[in-house]
């Protein structure tokens, strides 16, 4: 809505904190545009994400979701109240709108959930933990790459791979709320390039998806 947002480190004594949400106003001022969080002691926040209902979220450095609406603080989600394992490599955390709701894509080593929050309710995809292990080829290779980013196109997820055991493009069926099967996910390869590693993607305003891999030296 013609409003720009955006975050501060908040290092030293900078009266600009990093658990609120800053705005730069027409006439060059930096304002704040919500109150702080209070969720944790690591308030630190990143990732900002706009919703569809309007709703902003975002993560704090120890990888809980923090939710603003109407430009304030509004909630936390986190083990306690979710599905969500704690993920302090907020690198490999993605928060992506999907209807009214957001997709999580969380990856820590072994850890890597996919969960969906529709109507106040979430609902785990897909959920591979140091004590759920993956069952199956497909599983394995899909738990190993590390992520580099993540996007939605209808009611699929793709999900780019790197470093780790590059495996080019993760596409996951979000459509349903249950546990997704080796039925509903794959992965796609392009044999055309050396490497299947994924550096950064940018999805065009015709939906397709521009490219950048790491070629082999």
């Amino acid at each position: 809505d013609n409003e720009l947002l955006f975050l501060t480190r908040g290092i030293g004594n900078s009266e600009f904190t990093s658990n609120k949400i800053y705005q730069l106003t027409d006439d060059q001022e930096v304002v704040e545009y919500t109150n702080a969080t209070d969720a944790g002691t690591c308030v630190s926040l990143s990732n900002l994400v706009l919703a569809n209902n309007g709703d902003i979220w975002g993560i704090q450095c120890s990888g809980e979701l923090v939710r603003f609406r109407d430009k304030m603080y509004l909630d936390f989600f986190d083990p306690t109240n979710t599905p969500l394992k704690q993920n302090s490599n907020v690198k490999q955390v993605f928060m992506l709108p999907y209807g009214d709701g957001m997709v999580v894509v969380s990856k820590n080593g072994v850890l890597y959930q996919i969960l969906k929050y529709e109507n106040e309710v979430w609902s785990t995809l897909l959920n591979f933990t140091a004590d759920i292990r993956p069952e199956g080829d497909q599983a394995v290779a899909i738990s190993l790459p590390s992520l580099v980013n993540a996007t939605i196109k209808g009611d699929q997820l793709y999900v780019a791979t790197t470093l780790a055991s590059c495996r080019g493009f993760q596409v996951f069926d979000i459509s349903g709320n249950e546990e997704l099967t080796t039925e509903d996910y794959f992965i796609v390869q392009d044999q055309n390039f050396d490497s299947q590693c994924i550096d950064a993607f940018e999805v065009m305003p015709n939906e397709d998806i521009l490219v950048m891999t790491r070629e082999s030296l």
